[in-house]
């Protein structure tokens, strides 16, 4: 699963060229129908997310692999789009490769399941210009981006247009069988994304995930892009993040940064506050965040010769238009993030939005910052029936204390609630 990048990304990081431009067209392809796909397949738990992952792998294979052939690459993956990128490529080519594009997916646009038919739609835009393109951030902790008019204006294009074609049925149709795509090596993959990612398996599953959309105004500079990116980058991986794209479409340059996936932890409503107030807070340039928490299928999204890991589902969707809807310099959570982390953070009550695709307007919590913490209040309560656990786990300093040498380590594991926290600290009052 290394081709998570584009190659051509690969091989700018390996020439040592971080920034640079391109001539040639863009294609950009807007998928419709996973949302209202997910949000069904997700009552029928592993089974439901096995049927999704193969419909994803019909419907996207094919395309991507017309596009290798037409001498593009698939830039980035949004969702359910994706924008194809054609190096030195006329706008011509580009529409004859959109058309190609739309026609393959039309031909699968009726999916039949065991667990019910879906059907989907396809809008396309195409663009030609100079396409700037840049890789940010430090070893280890990388993304990359393509932006100008042409990246804009075919997205503008494919979302204003109408629909293609009416369903046809494609459950059974394969992808066609294009030239070995280039690897992208996993030395170079891992500067993108973590180890998780790199080894997983192609599918993907339903969990709880905290998508965090943050919405960022146009910088002037690669640098100046780099300067905000990094501070998202390193907030990202001190909380356990995990930055899933970097867009710059119609709507403006957007980050998609995921919690609960591809690693999860107990805490990750919270984490992704910590997360939204770190980058707020680094001040490069003006951005608003929006928060969301709930079920997503989160795995791989694309063919077998480019992928991407993302999470697609109405929480995801939720995420972004809080974030397009509010104003610069916010963080707005939905409800129930607000719940989760009510404890932890001052919240103010902010405004109903009017969100698409929701019947009812939105109410949404202002993030303004973290409460201090009173250790001795949060952990001031008799901890009953852990007398054997602490002393084990005390064994291991004290075996420190009086032979200066190594006294192990422990593992300490369990449910939810069951105590964790307070064992630790009645070992660290010891101490």
């Amino acid at each position: 699963m290394l081709n998570i990048i584009p190659a051509f990304i690969s091989e700018m990081l390996r020439k040592g060229k971080p920034h640079g431009t391109l001539s040639g067209s863009t294609v950009f392809v807007d998928i419709s129908g996973f949302t209202s796909m997910t949000e069904q397949l997700m009552s029928h738990g592993k089974k439901g997310a096995e049927v999704l992952s193969g419909i994803i792998n019909r419907v996207f294979s094919p395309p991507i692999s017309l596009a290798r052939e037409a001498g593009g690459f698939i830039s980035t993956f949004g969702g359910d789009s994706f924008a194809v990128v054609m190096p030195d490529r006329s706008l011509n080519e580009a529409s004859s490769l959109s058309s190609a594009i739309t026609s393959s997916i039309m031909e699968r646009s009726r999916q039949r399941t065991p667990l019910g038919d879906f059907d989907i739609g396809v809008k396309a835009g195409i663009a030609e210009g100079e396409i700037e393109w840049g890789i940010l951030g430090r070893k280890g902790c990388r993304a990359y981006y393509f932006r100008g008019e042409p990246v804009a204006r075919s997205a503008l294009e494919a979302t204003s247009a109408a629909g293609v074609g009416s369903p046809r049925d494609g459950s059974g149709s394969a992808p066609p069988r294009g030239r070995s795509p280039a690897r992208v090596r996993s030395s170079v993959a891992a500067e993108f994304v973590p180890t998780a990612v790199i080894s997983g398996k192609p599918g993907g599953e339903f969990r709880d995930v905290v998508p965090v959309f943050v919405s960022f105004s146009e910088p002037s500079s690669h640098e100046e892009l780099d300067q905000f990116v990094s501070s998202a980058l390193d907030a990202a991986e001190s909380y356990g993040g995990y930055v899933s794209g970097l867009y710059f479409e119609e709507k403006g340059p957007l980050m998609l940064v995921l919690f609960g996936a591809p690693v999860s932890y107990e805490s990750n409503a919270a984490r992704a506050a910590d997360f939204s107030l770190a980058v707020l807070g680094s001040g490069s340039l003006p951005c608003r965040i929006g928060v969301s928490q709930g079920v997503a299928y989160a795995g791989f999204v694309g063919g077998r010769s480019r992928y991407t890991y993302t999470a697609l589902g109405d929480t995801v969707n939720t995420a972004a238009r809080i974030a397009c809807a509010i104003d610069w310099n916010r963080i707005a959570l939905s409800g129930s993030v607000a719940q989760a982390i009510e404890n932890e953070f001052f919240l103010s009550v902010g405004e109903e939005l009017v969100l698409k695709g929701k019947s009812r307007p939105e109410k949404v919590h202002l993030l303004e910052e973290r409460l201090p913490v009173d250790r001795r209040a949060l952990f001031d309560i008799s901890m009953v029936g852990r007398e054997r656990e602490l002393s084990e786990v005390c064994f291991i300093p004290e075996r420190v204390i009086e032979t200066g040498e190594f006294g192990g380590f422990a593992c300490i594991y369990g449910e939810a609630g069951a105590g964790k926290s307070l064992l630790l600290d009645r070992v660290l009052e010891r101490y």
